[in-house]
């Protein structure tokens, strides 16, 4: 498969909106970012992020990109579980599995079974 195809596809496949698109272009090619416009299409600043910086450069930061998500996420794993273990209440998780970014409602036990009491 050449170059060029392997980064299109892995784009397509890590960065499945324009906006996620966006995003990575902006924090891992500012220069090519300053080079593309908001009236462009997918295909025209994916062509754009080739030419200007090469298919493997681009496979080599998606790689970088998604290894700081894979740690991100687990900080926050971690965070969360710590912050679920200092305070006796349910962690629930409210919205879409669509939604990327959940949110989260500590509901504190204590206090429910204080009211009761």
């Amino acid at each position: 498969m050449p170059p060029n195809t392997a980064a299109r596809l892995e784009l397509e496949k890590r960065f499945r909106t324009s906006s996620e698109l966006d995003a990575f272009i902006l924090d891992y090619f500012p220069e090519t970012w300053k080079l593309l416009s908001s009236q462009m299409n997918r295909l025209e600043k994916v062509n754009i992020l080739l030419e200007s910086n090469g298919a493997e450069k681009v496979l080599a930061e998606i790689q970088e990109a998604s290894k700081k998500y894979l740690e991100t996420l687990a900080q926050s794993s971690v965070s969360q579980e710590k912050t679920q273990s200092e305070h006796s209440g349910i962690l629930l998780n409210i919205g879409s599995p669509r939604d990327k970014s959940r949110q989260y409602i500590n509901v504190k036990m204590n206090n429910i079974v204080q009211q009761k009491k």
